[in-house]
């Protein structure tokens, strides 16, 4: 309601009347205000426009005196409230328009004064049609309605609710409503239904109700109070709603859930069982081997489940409860590991016995399948890398043999001319050279047997404590002479510590042997050096070249027995390439580190670090 024409009234006078007249007339029906003379001294915009203002408040007569009468009535009487009736004549359609006068004394300490409300008889008729129109509407629908008046009085009730609660109107007609729930009520829930009801606060209880055929069923009733006043009476309603098929599925649900909890305790796999709150995922139940596998007790029913699991499983969770929401599909699968533990993961959506969203989750431990399958795949790599081994050395051995036989061979026909002409010259260079050819082959065996024998874990170590220096030195010495008349600087650079390391002495120089000889046989020019140093408490010896190199990412594939950047049958130099294969692998069982940087074209630095030892610590 617009309060309009404020510049009749002022100050807190003003304001009690006009909030006066809102509550007690709370909607646009026209009416004044008056002072005890009669005189007008407030109206609201519906009693402006409407054709009340034209008939008694022309501008020359601001007055009411054809309603004097009744007003002197009420005036004199002892009444707070009156109500009569007048007709006012309306010019365009020449008839008589009926008004209801609603007439209330109101006292304060200013003084007295009366509010008239004007009601439309028309539409008085209207509302209560309109009131028969919802009464028919309840009872055709069958719906158990009560409506209070503002002090709680009972003013009707529909015949489904004299159905429902098998109670006549008139035992409980015009009394306060609660009397109507004493049977099926507790005395506590009926103090806090009239709490409620004196509140202006929603209320609801759920009862188990008899029938007249004597079955049982539940209703809730539900106390909804009024928000604004309906000519003068602030009105409330109670509806009885029946939820039995509601509570027989609840019921149902439960007792699912019992014979679920059952079967979940019977399973040895880790199960559980979520509830979709809205506001989290809540654990709802689980068995367990949930609670074994995430290290966490029974107490936390009804806890977040983020807080319960591993973030990962947590994640791949709330993304599948999403899926499953958002579309038909009532399960999801998906596979997740856990402290080493792999497991098939299935989440399906159950029923709830509140209807919200369930879901539960079976963690199917599938460790043994996958070490199974790995097995399997180890096995079948160990094969693969077996018969890649087998062609590799058949390849190798067929080369590496037959090229020094195909030279034997030859230089015995040469040293054969060579005596026929007692060329003793010639047969004696040949003689040296069929000496270094004898030495390759044997270097082969050796090779061969040795490896066969890091292959079989049957190598033998003799361990002492020796300092690196010089078996570096006489390595050094022994190839300067093979790296001058290739035309490079072999360089020695060696460490002025006494420190010592605990290895096998002769394999230890078999390995740096093999790695210088690798640096000068596949450098062309610049210069190969020998470098040992101290480091994080290591020595390190280190031999760096600037020859052809390796590819980075083909490394560990050269570190595998007999192989090299090129094919046996193709490749520029000699050799199985077993070299580096059992430097790394003797290195490794001695208790060293190997690390190999190489760049094709710029050179190669192969570095061996070994623990420090006291030197008073003896083998």
């Amino acid at each position: 309601m617009n309060i309009k024409n404020s510049e009749l009234l002022s100050g807190q006078l003003g304001t009690l009347l006009v909030n006066s007249a809102m509550d007690l007339f709370f909607n646009d029906d026209p009416f004044l205000i008056l002072d005890l003379n009669f005189n007008i001294i407030y109206y609201n915009d519906s009693f402006k426009y409407s054709i009340l203002y034209e008939h008694y408040l022309s501008d020359e007569n601001k007055n009411i005196s054809e309603l004097k009468e009744n007003l002197q009535l009420f005036s004199a009487s002892s009444f707070n409230f009156s109500t009569f009736s007048t007709q006012i004549l309306e010019e365009e359609s020449n008839q008589n328009l009926e008004y209801l006068i609603n007439i209330n004394r109101i006292k304060l300490p200013q003084g007295e004064y009366y509010l008239l409300k004007f009601s439309d008889a028309t539409k008085i008729l209207e509302r209560e049609n309109r009131v028969a129109s919802i009464q028919t509407a309840l009872e055709m629908m069958k719906i158990p309605v009560l409506i209070t008046s503002s002090k709680g009085n009972v003013i009707y009730i529909s015949e489904e609710f004299e159905k429902t609660l098998n109670i006549p109107i008139e035992s409980i007609h015009n009394k306060f409503f609660c009397l109507a729930f004493e049977n099926f009520l507790s005395k506590e829930d009926s103090l806090s239904l009239e709490n409620a009801f004196l509140n202006n606060q929603l209320w609801s209880k759920t009862v188990q109700i008899q029938s007249k055929s004597g079955e049982k069923c539940f209703k809730e009733i539900k106390f909804i109070p009024s928000a604004r006043f309906i000519n003068g009476e602030k009105l409330s309603l109670v509806i009885i709603y029946d939820i039995t098929t509601h509570i027989e599925k609840k019921l149902e649900a439960e007792e699912n859930l019992v014979k679920i909890k059952s079967i979940l305790d019977n399973i040895s796999d880790p199960v559980f069982i979520i509830k979709d709150t809205k506001n989290y995922l809540a654990l709802e139940r689980a068995n367990k081997s949930f609670y074994e596998l995430f290290n966490c007790n029974q107490t936390k029913i009804g806890s977040n489940i983020e807080n319960l699991i591993d973030k990962e499983l947590f994640t791949l969770i709330k993304t599948q409860v999403g899926l499953i929401q958002n579309s038909k599909i009532k399960s999801k699968e998906f596979e997740y590991s856990f402290n080493n533990n792999f497991f098939k993961t299935k989440i399906a959506s159950i029923l709830s016995a509140n209807e919200e969203s369930t879901y539960i989750i079976t963690l199917n431990n599938i460790t043994s399948e996958i070490e199974y399958q790995n097995k399997i795949k180890s096995a079948y790599k160990k094969e693969m890398d077996l018969n890649r081994l087998k062609g590799a050395f058949i390849e190798n051995i067929s080369h590496e043999i037959r090229t020094p036989f195909h030279a034997i061979s030859g230089y015995s026909e040469i040293i054969d001319e060579s005596l026929q002409k007692e060329d003793y010259g010639t047969v004696q260079e040949i003689t040296t050279l069929l000496k270094d050819v004898l030495g390759r082959v044997t270097r082969l065996f050796d090779n061969l047997i040795e490896l066969s024998q890091l292959e079989s874990r049957e190598m033998v170590f003799d361990f002492s404590n020796i300092n690196p220096n010089k078996i570096v030195k006489n390595i050094y010495e022994n190839l300067l002479k093979r790296a001058i008349e290739k035309g490079i600087q072999l360089l020695l650079d060696l460490t002025d510590s006494e420190k010592q390391i605990r290895v096998d002495k002769n394999k230890l120089e078999k390995i740096i042997l093999s790695l210088v000889d690798n640096s000068i046989k596949y450098t062309h020019y610049g210069n190969v050096v020998i470098r040992t140093y101290l480091k994080d408490n290591k020595m390190h010896i280190a031999v760096t070249d600037t020859g052809e190199g390796m590819n980075q990412n083909e490394i560990d594939d050269l570190l595998q027995p007999f192989n090299q950047e090129e094919d046996a049958f193709t490749r520029k130099y000699q050799g199985m390439g077993l070299g580096l294969t059992i430097a790394h692998r003797l290195t490794k069982l001695m208790g060293g580190e190997v690390e190999i940087v190489s760049q094709k074209g710029v050179g190669t630095k192969v570095t061996l670090s070994f623990n420090l030892v006291e030197l008073n610590n003896n083998a």
